[in-house]
């Protein structure tokens, strides 16, 4: 239960720093707000650095060493993605299905070694 509430936090956390970057906020916290305050900057930091590139019109090539979530909520914010919420993971697509194997008949003598 413990671990939910903390992902809950960071995931809130991240959401309101994205939202605070968009808005053109500074990336900073109140001294009394230390819950989810790395969250909060990383998030925040992650994200106008996406935003700066795309109003340079650079690429949204995030580099090697962001690392995990601040390349994805860097890209998210460079490409211009819509909404305020953590975005989420890459999931892959199910597989199409494929027909049913065709039963193959049995050998007049199963006993026999090949």
């Amino acid at each position: 239960r413990q671990q939910c509430c903390v992902s809950f936090l960071k995931d809130s956390k991240c959401t309101a720093g994205m939202a605070a970057a968009k808005e053109g906020k500074v990336c900073e916290v109140g001294e009394s707000d230390v819950c989810g305050a790395n969250s909060y900057k990383e998030c925040c930091s992650c994200c106008s650095l996406g935003l700066q590139l795309r109003s340079q019109g650079l690429s949204c090539e995030a580099h090697q060493y962001l690392g995990f979530p601040c390349s994805h909520v860097f890209l998210t914010c460079c490409e211009g993605e819509e909404g305020l919420g953590q975005p989420p993971l890459i999931q892959k697509e199910k597989p199409d299905p494929t027909s049913l194997p065709e039963r193959v008949s049995e050998p007049k003598f199963p006993n026999e070694a090949y």
